[in-house]
């Protein structure tokens, strides 16, 4: 594998992760109904809270996915592997936005 595309896959990890650590911690916090911020953005995006639970986890399994796709792609040299995890990464992405979309237009503030 050339230089060029592992640095590509280290960026998509780190990304990745970023994304899985957020989106796991939320989901934790609103499936278990902790208190503070992450156990209660639901209600600020007027949704019910097991579905965006749900919603939440489901990124972070994706998120977990392309992780794992890019290190066995890097420590392997196999390319089908960073294949797979690029695609895996845009379909990710393309569900982020729309669904981020989505709940940005059901947004009600306090006050």
């Amino acid at each position: 594998m050339k230089l060029y595309k592992k640095l590509i896959a280290i960026l998509v990890i780190i990304l990745c992760f970023i994304l899985f650590y957020t989106y796991a911690r939320t989901s934790f916090a609103t499936l278990t109904e902790q208190s503070g911020f992450y156990g209660g953005l639901y209600s600020y995006y007027n949704v019910n809270r097991i579905p965006f639970g749900m919603y939440n986890l489901f990124i972070a399994l994706l998120s977990s996915c392309v992780i794992f796709m890019h290190v066995k792609g890097v420590l392997k040299n196999v390319n089908i592997f960073f294949k797979k995890g690029n695609w895996l990464f845009l379909v990710m992405a393309i569900v982020l936005i729309i669904s981020e979309v989505f709940l940005q237009t059901r947004f009600h503030g306090k006050g």
